[in-house]
């Protein structure tokens, strides 16, 4: 059994060849191990689906262009923009927070567009927008192990 969040809700991950592909039944996800990458496929298509709602609805008078999503896995970063490209890369273990999180991280890069440096300016705007910026930080590494987790299954079907 492994324990996953997802959208900050905790589910629990069991594997069963019974199964033709994976099922979910109150908060227990049942995963064919053979079909791992269906259900990656799908936390992919989750997340691309939650960040383009967020842009859409919270964020889309604040850049003159639309950005590109792509979902990419990284040990380094939550998110990171390509801004020539006018690209936001998303890092898919962060189907693991809940949506005020996913918000924060997208407000965070789509800031860097405007402001390239972490410097006072920076921090001055995305305080303003979220006053209670600090504790969010403590929160992301809070889930730091559902990430480590995720990041295992991912591993073990990359092999």
């Amino acid at each position: 059994m492994i324990k996953l969040k997802i959208l900050g809700k905790i589910y629990y991950l069991f594997f069963s060849n019974n199964i033709s592909s994976f099922s979910i039944r109150k908060r227990v996800i049942y995963l064919n191990p053979n079909k791992i990458d269906v259900f990656i496929k799908i936390l992919e298509n989750m997340l691309r689906y939650i960040v383009i709602k967020i842009l859409e609805d919270k964020f889309n008078d604040m850049l003159k262009f639309k950005p590109k999503i792509n979902i990419t896995l990284s040990d380094k970063y939550y998110a990171y923009i390509d801004v020539n490209n006018k690209c936001i890369f998303i890092n898919l273990l962060c189907i693991v927070f809940d949506k005020h999180l996913i918000e924060y991280i997208i407000m965070h890069e789509i800031l860097h567009f405007i402001i390239k440096s972490h410097g006072k300016l920076f921090n001055t705007v995305i305080s303003w927008y979220y006053p209670y910026k600090r504790n969010i930080e403590r929160i992301l590494i809070e889930y730091n192990i559902y990430m480590k987790n995720l990041k295992e299954l991912i591993n073990k079907h990359s092999i």
